[in-house]
């Protein structure tokens, strides 16, 4: 990680837990204007987590659930996500490798922003690939890449309201499948209503998403 050369803080150290990465098991949480910024370096590369898990942590409930589609669940108990030693990303050695899962996070505190690097493999028929993604109560299955979610509204009003989605993607090109950028969530504008926010968000695909330098920043 780069985002600042400070010694990390460790007010959000918690618990090694499934997931537990996305939100408050990192090796660095710096504050970087207002944003809370995590990396996958605190657990060992190899770790693995799976289908089912859920756990209560410091800032965040972490629930590890099954692709779906629209006949229902499109993965088995076998798919897991894993710490991976690569950078594909381009966040940092290690990233966290998703492959058949989702992973939804349910932060304690209202986010209104939030941020994450990506790399996806679209493989030679992105048509296959299946994509899960959802905020607020808002969850879309698709297929091909997360390009397709940028500029899309979701999210249920009494689920803290409308959030823009923006990616940014950039294929690798020649022969690679490889495709890598950036995920942006932003409430949309209206009225600060008190509970208006990001309150919960996941993602996943059915094959490889890697992840990495998540920023949080709360309302």
């Amino acid at each position: 990680m780069n985002f600042l050369k400070r010694k990390p803080s460790r007010m959000f150290t918690c618990t090694l837990g499934v997931l537990g990465t996305l939100v408050c098991v990192f090796s660095a949480s710096v504050s970087q204007a207002g944003s809370k910024c995590y990396d996958f370096s605190k657990p060992e590369v190899g770790t693995t987590y799976s289908i089912g898990q859920t756990l209560d942590l410091k800032h965040s409930t972490i629930n590890v659930r099954r692709l779906v589609n629209k006949d229902g669940p499109a993965s088995n108990d076998t798919a897991v996500a894993e710490i991976h030693a690569g950078n594909l990303p381009q966040g940092g050695a290690p990233s966290l490798r998703m492959n058949s899962i989702v992973a939804q996070v349910v932060p304690n505190k209202l986010v209104k922003k939030m941020t994450l690097k990506f790399a996806q493999n679209l493989g030679s028929d992105p048509s296959k690939r299946l994509v899960n993604f959802g905020v607020n109560g808002d969850r879309r299955a698709f297929n091909g890449s997360l390009e397709r979610m940028n500029g899309k509204v979701l999210g249920k009003a009494d689920q803290g309201g409308k959030v823009k989605v923006s990616v940014s993607a950039t294929p690798d090109g020649g022969d690679s499948f490889w495709v890598r950028g950036t995920v942006t969530l932003t409430p949309t504008k209206g009225l600060p209503l008190p509970m208006k926010g990001i309150k919960k968000f996941s993602f996943g695909a059915s094959s490889q998403l890697f992840i990495d330098d998540v920023c949080i920043e709360e309302k």
